[in-house]
């Protein structure tokens, strides 16, 4: 295997950025996925989920390998899904990871609302508080890139895991309060138990940054540690929180356990000062990373159904076929990697740093530029060092994950069996004005997805729906799927694997898909916990 970029991401930094792709407020969900499946019921699975996630990461960087060395670009999740079961493949992958960042964007309406209900005197309705948090969201949506609230996504993200930190320390005192009084364990809810993995899968939607952080490695044979390494501490922490708070709050009713628990009644105002403190973390936190997971839709959703593009088609030597590339359009690839703690975001998000520029795509390529042969952009010749992205840019590739694959590359580094990429044909890239067409599209996604949130007012309900939606055939039925079709050499313990992952997938996705969306329906917009 070769090495990796010069100056790329130490295994430390990789590691890190690793973790806080999958814990984040999401983990706060937790606890009620437990109270959905009883305490033993719910370890077993979860530790069960998270063998077939490793599993199915695995794969998927020994496919991308496999396929790199195969010839052509292979970079991101979609491009392995593409390069395996086909274009359509990759459609599927783009479409869902749409699908996911705007719904985590959902998911921060009903954080917001949930969060500050438990602040307020009353039983006011999470729809009218995610009503009067729409301007707030919507001006952030406004801004011509993210790049101004950049040191608040650092902020934000010591903001989850102080939250994160408060509750295990109120979860122990409470347990430790508790300790005279008898407990029974919690029994086994089969009957529920799709919401648990509904839940789960949800957290474990970070595997799209799998690859581009192999890419980033300075070591990419280093990429195993931070596998093995990350799931286990992810593993580790989904179980901690999830457990120990349903240990120390059997009844949970919140998709939010800061929530739950400051909305409780407290025995002195000391004790009601950590959990109150925690809440506030968690709602300043998805205010500022709210722009962060919507701008990499928004700008693909613009170039898509905004803004006029032209295309011209270029044949390739690698795959002896016509790709499509955008005329006039630089994408800046971040500085990235340089701080783990200024990479990641608390739900999965894209750092600001990674942000696309906003861009003119009316530009004229200048001529005289010979075009690009290999079937890869070559780097640019504006904008720093950074390289352009494979073609047919999707949402996981402009995610910050897989722009750290091209930060701080030189030509000599680009270098591969092929031979020197030809020169890039230069573009004039030039922010793209706030026009007021452009505000009202922006304005109008951000309704689109408001209004998923309030058709879905209460928070687990909706987590368990978008995990057994997408997470089901993100983490566990397409990598599997892509195993399969991959012609690598594999063990034989890999076909039961994938197997048992396609099935598990498909069954728990079908089942959790339908009980959530039954239970919203049924209850309005409340988990059913008494149907077990």
């Amino acid at each position: 295997m070769g090495s990796g970029p010069a100056g790329g991401a130490t295994r430390l930094s990789a590691l890190l950025y690793f973790v806080k792709a999958f814990v984040g407020p999401g983990c706060l969900s937790l606890p009620l996925a437990f109270q959905n499946a009883g305490l033993e019921l719910g370890l077993v699975t979860l530790l069960l989920l998270a063998i077939g996630v490793t599993h199915n990461l695995r794969s998927l960087i020994l496919c991308k390998r496999h396929f790199a060395a195969d010839g052509g670009a292979a970079v991101t999740y979609a491009d392995v899904s593409g390069r395996a079961l086909g274009p359509w493949a990759r459609r599927v992958v783009e479409v869902l990871v749409h699908v996911v960042q705007l719904g985590v964007c959902a998911v921060y309406f009903d954080f917001f609302g949930e969060n500050v209900r438990a602040l307020l005197p009353g039983d006011v309705s999470v729809r009218l508080l995610a009503t009067t948090v729409f301007p707030v969201y919507g001006g952030l949506a406004l801004l011509r890139s993210v790049e101004g609230i950049a040191p608040y996504a650092a902020l934000a993200n010591a903001l989850i895991f102080l939250a994160i930190g408060i509750v295990l320390f109120s979860a122990a005192a409470q347990m430790r309060k508790d300790a005279d009084e008898p407990r029974q364990s919690a029994a086994a809810k089969p009957a529920t138990l799709p919401l648990f993995f509904g839940t789960v899968v949800y957290s474990f939607e970070g595997v799209c940054n799998m690859l581009p952080v192999e890419n980033a490695l300075r070591d990419p044979d280093a990429v195993w540690s931070v596998l093995y390494k990350g799931m286990v501490t992810v593993t580790a922490a989904y179980a901690t929180v999830g457990a120990c708070c349903y240990a120390a709050w059997p009844r949970v009713k919140s998709g939010s356990i800061t929530a739950e628990i400051a909305g409780q009644q407290h025995d002195s105002a000391w004790d009601a000062a950590g959990p109150i403190v925690a809440n506030v973390c968690t709602v300043i936190a998805v205010i500022f990373t709210f722009p962060i997971q919507l701008f990499p839709s928004m700008e693909l959703l613009e170039a898509a159904f905004l803004f006029r593009q032209r295309k011209r088609e270029v044949k390739t030597e690698t795959y002896g076929r016509v790709d499509e590339e955008e005329d006039g359009i630089e994408l800046e690839a971040p500085a990235a990697f340089r701080d783990a703690e200024e990479t990641a975001n608390p739900l999965h998000a894209d750092d600001p740093s990674d942000a696309l520029e906003d861009v003119s795509l009316d530009d004229d390529v200048e001529a005289g530029a010979a075009p690009p042969t290999n079937g890869q952009r070559a780097p640019t010749t504006g904008g720093g060092a950074a390289t352009t992205p494979p073609r047919s840019a999707s949402p996981a590739d402009e995610s910050s994950a897989t722009k750290l694959v091209r930060n701080g590359s030189s030509s000599e580094e680009t270098k591969d069996a092929v031979g020197d990429p030809p020169a890039a044909p230069p573009a004039r890239a030039t922010k793209a004005p706030m026009t007021r067409k452009r505000a009202a599209f922006r304005l109008s996604v951000v309704l689109v997805v408001y209004l998923a949130a309030v058709a879905v007012p209460d928070l687990g309900a909706l987590i368990a729906l978008l995990g057994a939606l997408t997470g089901s055939i993100l983490s566990l039925v397409a990598p599997a799927l892509i195993n399969r079709r991959c012609p690598r050499e594999k063990r034989w313990w890999e076909g039961p694997a994938d197997a048992l992952c396609l099935l598990v997938g498909l069954a728990g996705g079908v089942a959790g898909t339908y009980q959530a969306a039954l239970n919203v329906v049924r209850s309005g917009g409340d988990v059913d916990e008494g149907a077990a």
